[in-house]
């Protein structure tokens, strides 16, 4: 048997990442016993079940939510240390496979958590980084859920700073949601190529891969910025500089960029009244984090009255 050859799907909510599982699971990855489709994705999650409610209650475990668009709280991984028989279940089904994949959001943010025991699944492993341009993420969660914009602009920045910062020691792709869409085919031929898997793949009849690829169901079109704002540009330039990467790996200049944004959320750049008071109104329960958020927006305010000094 060949060596195993595991994927993981990674990107912000409403990015395209099921649409991606979907692909590779029709080109024959393994994705196991996956959530059921629904209104809002009618051709599937693909999402693994366990791995979904692992990442769910390690959420809850920290009083948070998939929604949350701040930085997770201090030393979140040691308080979700005992999540470990969860993460081990949940990685089971993908042991005797020799080609497989995982899709979750989620993953974005938990993801030195499931590394290792990723990485012992098999003899590869590698990820795909999926984006979508940001206003077509918020719109998509506005209707959805509806999310007000400036939540879902600090959720598409959160998710892909973090899916990058974890991503340095392993082999990953960058992959354009709308470009993928527009030729399937052809770009899971690139990306199995890119990332040493083509021998693996499947190939689906024409008939099913127009089946599960609809342009239709691209509701959301990009659109130019509205606000100036430094999450807005923050998110709108990020997104250039991953579309100039579309079927390729990172290079030094997105690896600088992703850093230079981590360094700036660390900061609390991003932060604004209006966004701390809509979370803390729907979680009242976590005073404590509010007013550490608080403190963070009065610091970064006097520094910018000391700068101008």
């Amino acid at each position: 048997m060949n060596p195993s050859c595991g994927l993981l799907v990674l990107g912000s909510h409403r990015c395209g990442t099921s649409m991606l599982a979907g692909l590779l699971a029709l080109h024959g990855a393994f994705v196991g016993q996956t959530l059921p489709p629904g209104r809002n994705n009618p051709k599937g999650y693909w999402e693994h079940m366990g791995v979904n409610e692992a990442n769910e209650n390690m959420l809850a475990r920290l009083k948070l939510s998939w929604d949350w668009p701040f930085a997770l709280p201090p030393h979140w991984q040691e308080r979700l240390a005992p999540f470990e028989p969860l993460w081990v279940q949940a990685c089971t089904p993908f042991q005797e496979q020799s080609f497989w994949a995982v899709k979750d959001p989620r993953l974005c943010r938990l993801l030195p958590l499931w590394l290792p025991l990723f990485s012992r699944l098999g003899k590869k492993l590698c990820a795909v980084v999926v984006f979508r341009h940001p206003e077509g993420a918020c719109r998509s969660l506005e209707k959805r859920n509806a999310m007000s914009r400036r939540r879902a602009l600090a959720l598409w920045l959160h998710h892909f700073v973090d899916a990058l910062t974890h991503l340095r020691d392993l082999s990953w792709i960058a992959v354009d949601y709308e470009r993928m869409l527009a030729d399937p085919r052809q770009g899971i031929a690139t990306l199995a190529e890119k990332l040493d898997f083509y021998d693996r793949l499947r190939t689906p009849s024409d008939e099913a891969l127009r089946d599960f690829v609809d342009p239709g169901l691209r509701h959301h079109q990009p659109a130019p910025p509205q606000s100036g704002e430094w999450l807005e540009t923050s998110c709108y330039a990020f997104y250039e500089a991953l579309g100039a990467r579309h079927l390729q790996g990172p290079d030094v200049m997105l690896a600088r960029h992703a850093d230079g944004l981590r360094a700036q959320l660390d900061e609390g750049r991003g932060l604004t009244l209006e966004l701390v008071q809509e979370v803390y109104a729907e979680i009242p329960q976590l005073r404590a984090y509010k007013l550490s958020v608080e403190l963070a927006l009065a610091q970064q305010e006097t520094q910018i009255i000391q700068s101008k000094k």
